[in-house]
């Protein structure tokens, strides 16, 4: 199993919260860590790419064998 950060951004103009796409969009994680250690990873990464993406509002981290198929664990919406 892999875990990973799917981060959220507000999109259209009802600021429907929608999952960012791209390669900035998901961030492996270390599935060894607890969970507090990966919301601050995912927190960590997400001020690293807040120059590159500033739309960012949240994340979700995710467990499964593949990106099409995880399933939530955890859900932050920063804003």
């Amino acid at each position: 199993m892999k875990y990973y950060t799917q981060f959220l951004v507000r999109y259209g103009p009802n600021e429907e919260i929608r999952e960012l796409l791209g390669s900035d969009g998901v961030f492996v994680l270390d599935g060894r860590n607890h969970l507090g250690t990966m919301i601050r990873d995912s927190m960590e990464r997400i001020e690293k790419l807040k120059n590159v993406q500033p739309s960012i509002v949240g994340f979700s981290i995710r467990k499964g064998s593949r990106f099409c198929d995880g399933t939530e664990i955890h859900r932050w919406i920063i804003r």
